[in-house]
């Protein structure tokens, strides 16, 4: 971009741009690239909020009362269901020693929201 002598004209691609119009162009670019920032800076802590907490202890706690101790197996079976892995979930709490039907049970409760 070259600064003519005459009254402060640039002259870009042929074309006459005056200063106040270039300074209003980079303003817009400036305000463009600002907002774009704070878009990405909020999307990205929205990404990273979870969408609903999980409840461990109420699937830990529906293992127990099937008559299961609550081992670190079990613990782990239910973050599982937090994940959406239902059926990993019910698996790990199965070998561990949970009835299918409670276990299928308490998978569900993990992936809910604490009531």
């Amino acid at each position: 971009m070259m600064w003519g002598a005459e009254g402060g004209r640039t002259v870009e691609g042929g074309t006459e741009t005056t200063a106040g119009e270039v300074c209003a162009m980079r303003r817009s670019v400036r305000t463009a690239g600002v907002l774009t920032g704070l878009v990405l800076t909020l999307g990205g802590i929205v990404a990273a909020a979870p969408t609903a907490p999980a409840d461990i202890p109420a699937c830990t706690q529906m293992a127990a009362q099937a008559g299961t101790e609550t081992t670190e197996a079990v613990t782990a079976a239910c973050r599982r269901g937090v994940v959406g892995d239902l059926q990993g979930c019910v698996t790990g709490l199965t070998e561990a020693g949970v009835p299918g039907g409670a276990a299928g049970g308490a998978c569900r409760l993990a992936a809910q929201e604490p009531r």
